[in-house]
Parts: structure tokens; sequence; C-alpha cells
């Protein structure tokens, strides 16, 4: 890769070659940036719609959807405290889960999402493009979960959120930590690696450079969300151990796995003990600021002098 790094401008230097994709259709290089620890993923597919197919919309949380719901907006009321519920807008907002919580405890709320149709039928008001959302503009939060790294210029989509928040508006952002403990762990079988749908791969450091330039304060990290750290230890693991990529996974969140019974009863016995076994290394990971995602709460500034 011969760019500079997007982010900070080091160096990209290649870390892994011939990296199997998630659905097994081609594989991909990662460079990795030797100063912030930025991570991407070479070559980014023209088009990424074989990528996106129905099945990969919806579904994705499983009967852990509404504690994912939950653990957000109380990490969103938390720095909102004090100030009027405003406007609201979440990115890659997906069934629209999120924005109801929102929208019951009194926020004006609206979604950016490509496929819109399941969160428009529980009647939010949903767009499918940022310029559209832009029209709306200013917000008083706008919240990206796990949407950034999908993003072909993630550092140009926060500059263009930057613009979209009223002065002191917040930005709340979840990732996986490509700089955690499991992702150093597993290497390419990582789960949440999941080329070549994320393009970018984020370390603390690197996210928190991104934005700084973009003057946005960082007012919290949290290094962990349960559900997500826990799968990417138990189907990394599983990984690891077999050639199929991430079967336990797409059989727990109802996706079409394409596999035998008998392959089915194997992962399925397989994860189920594994979750149980993950749980310690989990929490010890998280509560070492090394689990498997980071949540970043950030406000923004206008004062130059901020920092």
């Amino acid at each position: 890769m011969e760019t500079p790094c997007p982010a900070c401008q080091g160096n990209m230097q290649l870390l892994w070659r011939d990296v199997v994709d998630a659905e097994g259709l081609a594989t991909f290089f990662i460079y990795k940036c030797s100063a912030c620890g930025l991570g991407a993923t070479s070559p980014a597919p023209e088009n990424l719609g074989d990528y996106y197919h129905a099945q990969y919309y919806g579904g994705r949380h499983g009967f852990t959807s509404k504690l994912c719901d939950r653990r957000r907006i109380r990490f969103v009321e938390k720095h909102c405290r004090g100030q009027s519920r405003g406007k609201l807008l979440d990115i890659g907002c997906g069934d629209g889960s999120f924005l109801q919580n929102a929208k019951e405890l009194g926020w004006d709320v609206w979604g950016v999402e490509t496929q819109p149709a399941r969160a428009r039928k529980k009647g939010l008001l949903v767009m499918e493009t940022m310029e559209e959302a832009s029209q709306l503009a200013p917000y008083d939060c706008i919240t990206l979960w796990h949407v950034l790294e999908h993003f072909r210029s993630p550092i140009a989509e926060i500059e263009r959120v930057s613009k979209l928040l009223s002065p002191g508006g917040k930005l709340f952002i979840a990732v996986p930590d490509w700089g955690s403990l499991q992702a150093r762990l597993f290497g390419p079988r990582w789960l949440a690696l999941d080329l070549p749908r994320h393009l970018f791969h984020f370390t603390e450091r690197s996210l928190v450079h991104v934005l700084s330039a973009n003057k946005f304060r960082r007012l919290e990290t949290r290094y962990s969300e349960l559900e997500y750290d826990l799968m990417g230890w138990v189907q990394s693991t599983l990984n690891i151990c077999s050639p199929r990529n991430n079967l336990f996974f797409k059989i727990v969140t109802g996706k079409n796995c394409n596999a035998s019974l008998a392959q089915r009863i194997v992962h399925v016995v397989a994860g189920t003990a594994l979750s149980s076994m993950g749980l310690g290394p989990m929490l010890l990971a998280r509560e070492r600021g090394t689990g498997g995602t980071l949540m970043i709460a950030s406000e923004r500034f206008e004062n130059e002098g901020c920092s």
C-alpha cells in the first residue's frame, strides 16, 4: 500500500497476505500503520454488494438485541445528562431497535440505513443517504454503532458527521477493537475482522486521533460489548479449529450456512461449551482495557485551544 495512513499519515506496512474473507469468496491483504495501528483491507472491492446480501441484514444480534440497545442508550443518556433530549441521528440504524428505545425516552429520532424497510415499518423516520440527513442538521447526538469500519473513507465520514452536530453535540462510536487481546491472539481468523465488509480496523489510538483531528474531545472509553466480545472469543476459537469460518455465529443468528446436520450439531455443541469457558477471559480482558470492542463517547468543541 503506497499511500500514507489516512488517520495519522504514518507508514502503512503489509501485515498479512491472502486472508480469506468472511464468505470464502476471495482473499485480501491487511496493512497496518506503524504509528497509530490503524488496519486497512486491500484491495477494497469496487462492488461490495456481494457481501451485503439479504441475509446480512437483520438478526445479527439474535436474542441479545434488547440487552445491546439498553446498554447503548444508557451510555448515551449518561453523557447527555443535564441537557434536554433533542435530535438524535443513528447512522446505520439497522432495524431501528436502538432508535425505538431513544424515542421512548423522549428523543426526536432519525436514522440512516441503506436498507430502511424494516425500520420504517416501526414508524421511524429513516433516510437512505447522508445527504438527506444533512438537510435536517444540526443534531444534538449522533451514533455510529459498528458502522465506521464499513466506510470506504471513515476519516472523511467523521469530518462530515462533525458538520452535522450542534456545538457541544455528542458523538458515540462503537467499533471492533483491533488492538484487543482477542484480535492479537486470533489474527486473521478473528471473527470481527469480517473481510471485506470491514474496510478499516481501528485501534484506540487511531480512533482517538481521527476524533481529535475533527474537533472532538473524548469523554469516555469503554472496552467491551458483552455479546460481541463473547462471540468473538467463541467463534474465533472455532475458526482456528475448523476450516469453516463463522459457522456457529451463522447458526445462532439464523443465517444460511449451507452446512450438514452433523456439522451444525458439532459446532453448536462446541460453541455452547466454549461460551461458558470464554466468559472468564472476556471479563478479564475488559477489566484490563483489552476487550474486543471500543465504545467512545465524545463531544464536539469549537475552541481551537481545547483538546
